[in-house]
Order: structure tokens, then C-alpha cells, then sequence
């Protein structure tokens, strides 16, 4: 779900389980492609990844594999409601089409 999510966000995404007794391990870092970066095993461990905001911002302008532009998608459609940041989703770009034989 993890990896999932971060390459449908194209975000960095860290999901931390619990510490202390509570804690069983297993969290996990991803990139925006949902590539892991760190997987914990089943103890308590830290961990530090390098986050690269320059990709992450590339990622959301070329999609993910140039197919998921998914806030450009997003930004496109008619139903987006105000408390948007607007400008951000237009420095994105224009939403490239692939295969339209």
C-alpha cells in the first residue's frame, strides 16, 4: 500500500509503525516512483533516507514511467474547488497524451 501510494501521490512517503512495546518493526520509506528506500525488519531500528525534492517535483511534471500525471489530471478536470494551490498545478506543465493512434 505504501509504494502504491507514493507513486500515486509522486511524493515521498514514510510510514512509521510504533515504537517501544508497541512497536513490531516493518516500517517503510518509498520514493515518488514507490521505490523503497528503507524497509525495517521486525525490531526497532533508525533509519535516515535522502529526500530529493527536485525529483519528486520532476516526477509529478513527467509522471510516473511518462504515463501517471495524476495531479495534472487532477488540475484539469472541471470539479477542482477553491483551496487549491492553483499556481503550483499550472507550474506543472501541460498534461502530455501518449499513444493516441
Amino acid at each position: 500500500m505504501v509504494r502504491s501510494t507514493s507513486a500515486q501521490q509522486q511524493s515521498y512517503y514514510i510510514d512509521i509503525n510504533s515504537c517501544g512495546e508497541q512497536g513490531c518493526g516493518m516500517s517503510i520509506a518509498t520514493d515518488p516512483h514507490g521505490k523503497i528506500l528503507h524497509l525495517s525488519q521486525f525490531e526497532e531500528d533508525i533509519f535516515i533516507i535522502n529526500v530529493d525534492f527536485n525529483f519528486a517535483n520532476r516526477t509529478r511534471k513527467e509522471g510516473f514511467m511518462n504515463l501517471g500525471q495524476n495531479l495534472k489530471s487532477y488540475r484539469d478536470n472541471p470539479f477542482i474547488s477553491s483551496g487549491v494551490n492553483k499556481e503550483y498545478l499550472k507550474s506543472l506543465g501541460e498534461l502530455k497524451k501518449f499513444n493516441e493512434d
